[in-house]
């Protein structure tokens, strides 16, 4: 945990304490007094959110190689390699890949990850549905490593493949600083 996710909890705890307050002083009848606790707590948001795109937009793209490992908290995933067989009009590409726990005495496990790839004209590939492969958020005991693959069909034509992992949108979208906020430039992995 960074200190920006420690910033975004107290940010969001705050803002419901505020909106609440607001609501309860409305009830009450005291409406001047609750538009001000809004109109704060609307320029306060507002602010925060203008410092999240103003680190989003200067923060430069973050490049993974191969075999270097992405680690969310204590749980890592890692690219091992990257296999394209070219065919015809398309091309398949079989990525190989570890999950790690650095946890010392817990399971651990990701919920909500994902893997696509992106070509050089940014066009997204998502994998091959194959319901043999170890899923992404199996569950690890303490230092408990697995590894599965994934397939995906690209176009011949698609260049500098590039594979990205990802969460779904929330927290992480509000977070200043972190890799899936808003308008910041996804890590990526070049597989080749």
């Amino acid at each position: 945990m960074t200190v920006f996710d420690l910033l975004f909890i107290g940010a969001f705890l705050a803002l419901v304490v505020a909106l609440g307050t607001a609501a309860f002083v409305a009830i009450r009848g005291a409406h001047q007094r609750s538009f001000t606790i809004v109109r704060r707590t609307g320029i306060a948001s507002g602010l925060y959110f203008a410092a999240l795109v103003a680190v989003s937009t200067v923060t430069p793209r973050r490049v993974v190689p191969v075999n270097a490992a992405q680690c969310f908290d204590d749980w890592c995933i890692t690219t091992v390699s990257a296999v394209r067989i070219r065919s015809g009009s398309s091309d398949s590409l079989r990525v190989v890949l570890q999950l790690s726990s650095r946890a010392r005495g817990i399971t651990q496990g990701e919920r909500d990850v994902r893997v696509y790839v992106v070509d050089d004209r940014n066009r997204r590939y998502q994998p091959v549905p194959d319901t043999g492969a170890i899923p992404l958020s199996i569950r690890l005991p303490p230092q408990g490593t697995a590894t599965t693959t994934r397939l995906f069909v690209l176009p011949t034509g698609a260049g500098n493949p590039a594979l990205i992992v990802a969460h779904d949108v929330f927290p992480h979208c509000c977070i200043i600083g972190d890799a899936e906020s808003f308008l910041h430039r996804r890590t990526v992995v070049p597989l080749q």
